[in-house]
């Protein structure tokens, strides 16, 4: 959960962000980014996110007017 609610996993302090803003969820291997019908809207980029979308390592993230970056954790290699 991304959001100004104190349970949120990513806490945002900004007016324009949502309690419960964004959520992101992994579903077999595949991770997305959800838009939890927030008032001023989730971005990929410039896109709007409308419904869950599958995000990638280096995905810029807007949410009000905090950028973030989605990276991913890869497993170690030997």
């Amino acid at each position: 959960m991304i959001g100004r609610d104190s349970a949120a996993a990513v806490q945002l302090d900004s007016p324009v962000v949502s309690r419960r803003h964004a959520r992101v969820t992994l579903d077999r291997g595949h991770t997305f980014l959800e838009d939890l019908a927030s008032k001023n809207g989730t971005f990929i980029g410039q896109q709007r996110v409308s419904a869950p979308i599958e995000i990638e390592g280096d995905a810029e993230i807007r949410i009000g007017p905090l950028w973030l970056i989605f990276q991913a954790a890869r497993p170690p290699t030997c």
